[in-house]
């Protein structure tokens, strides 16, 4: 094998080393998030004869309730993904929606649905160009996530208080994963904070909206056999 990155969709395979862990990002009546609850997953491979593992994990348990308003209601909620890897490539992580459409709608609704009122819209906001999240008639919600400091996002986010102004960029689609972090040599309970963020007025239909997304993280070997990886 003459590549230098090797990446699974699904653990317990255990062929490349890479591991990736999903969250369901919950939108309630009252619009409240829950991450999946035990969201940890490992891979492993053996190089030379050495075993190498990548993990990655998240917070079960993060609630957050508001009351839209009519001119549109802000709420951020942080998210802390922890990665371990002893391999000496480090690891880098990815953030994607599981899906190719990255709204969020009402339960029961398909996504050729043109009933403005049942849907959250990702913000257009990118990850090198990160804007502010927005509520309208027309467009009643948007949603977004951010990394504090990255790239052209905000340097924190308040999540009791958050600034009408905080940038947040849109999630990428399913196959199209954006780099929100790497680590360059092994390293044990690294953390990363991503905070997600929505805005919403009174014009969306209350209900329960949600959307799944991947943290997929994925380590190099080229430094270790001169670009070639024998996997057990």
């Amino acid at each position: 094998m003459n590549t230098s990155v090797f990446r699974i969709n699904r653990l317990r395979f255990f062929r490349p080393l890479a591991s990736s862990a999903s969250i369901a990002l919950f939108v309630l009546s009252f619009l409240t998030f829950f991450p999946i609850a035990d969201t940890s997953e490992r891979a492993s491979a053996e190089v030379n004869g050495d075993n190498y593992e990548l993990t990655i994990g998240m917070e079960s348990d993060i609630n957050l309730a508001i009351s839209p308003s009519r001119e549109g209601k802000l709420s951020v909620i942080k998210n802390t993904i922890t990665g371990s890897t002893n391999a000496p490539a480090g690891y880098k992580l990815y953030i994607a929606s599981a899906n190719e459409n990255t709204s969020m709608l009402l339960d029961g609704e398909a996504y050729n649905s043109d009933d403005y009122q049942s849907r959250m819209l990702a913000v257009s906001g990118t990850f090198d160009t990160p804007e502010a999240l927005f509520s309208t008639e027309t467009t009643p919600a948007t949603w977004g996530y951010a990394v504090p400091s990255l790239n052209n996002f905000d340097a924190t986010y308040d999540v009791d208080n958050p600034s009408s102004t905080a940038k947040f960029a849109g999630m990428p689609a399913s196959g199209s994963g954006q780099l929100i972090h790497s680590a360059p040599a092994a390293i044990s309970n690294d953390t990363v904070e991503v905070y997600y963020g929505t805005k919403v007025n009174q014009n969306l239909r209350q209900g329960k909206y949600k959307t799944w997304i991947n943290y997929i993280a994925v380590t190099d070997f080229s430094t270790i056999v001169n670009n070639s990886l024998a996997v057990s």
